[in-house]
């Protein structure tokens, strides 16, 4: 009886072995893989290692070429640089760094325009730049109108390559059924046209003696 039961006990040991090896076991949350699983599993995972590896090397060199083409081209344009450094003259040096001087009439009249089109009244005062510098002013100018039209009109401004002007200080507040706007524009060189124009000696403003409504 007992050689009967280690027969059958060995049996079925040889059968759970033979299941375990070929078609795996799972119970609950405890499984054990089949053969054929854990070799789909290694070369799965072999795979992934050789895709992840060809990734690393091909993008390594593509990110050292990339590297190598900026540090050239930095080059480059460095020995550029140098070179015209070098053989650039002291005037032309002085031209490149010289500041556009604006008519104060021309700009009266280029800020009339855009104000004429979106339909505000403008006012232009130039005054004393607050940077402390002598040869440049800022200019201070007013507009009221339509929530659109000084919108446009401002943007009018920042847009129009012959002024290159950058808005600063920026208010907006109510005016009975309009709205004024104020705004700076800082460090110009501006050329006082004393004939269309009044030029206060105490560094104060300088502002239109014309009508801001007869703008051309």
């Amino acid at each position: 009886m007992r050689k009967i039961l280690i027969s059958i006990l060995v049996i079925l040991l040889l059968v759970l072995a033979y299941f375990t090896i070929f078609q795996g076991i799972a119970l609950g949350n405890f499984k054990i893989l089949s053969v054929e699983k854990i070799i789909e599993l290694n070369n799965t995972l072999n795979l992934g290692i050789e895709e992840a590896n060809s990734k690393i090397k091909n993008d390594l060199k593509n990110k050292q070429k990339e590297l190598s083409e900026n540090v050239e081209v930095l080059s480059n344009n460095k020995e550029e640089y140098y070179k015209l450094a070098n053989v650039s003259t002291e005037n032309e040096i002085d031209e490149a760094n010289t500041q556009e001087i604006y008519n104060s009439e021309y700009l009266w009249i280029k800020i009339g325009r855009h104000a004429r089109k979106e339909k505000v009244i403008p006012k232009m005062d130039v005054k004393t730049s607050t940077t402390g510098d002598s040869t440049l002013k800022d200019l201070a100018i007013t507009a009221e109108g339509s929530y659109y039209g000084i919108i446009d009109f401002v943007s009018d401004l920042e847009n129009d390559s012959d002024l290159n002007f950058r808005i600063e200080n920026f208010k907006l507040i109510p005016s009975g059924d309009n709205l004024v706007a104020t705004f700076n524009v800082s460090g110009l060189k501006i050329k006082i046209e004393n004939t269309t124009q009044t030029v206060s000696e105490n560094n104060t403003s300088t502002t239109q003696t014309s009508d801001t409504n007869n703008v051309q």
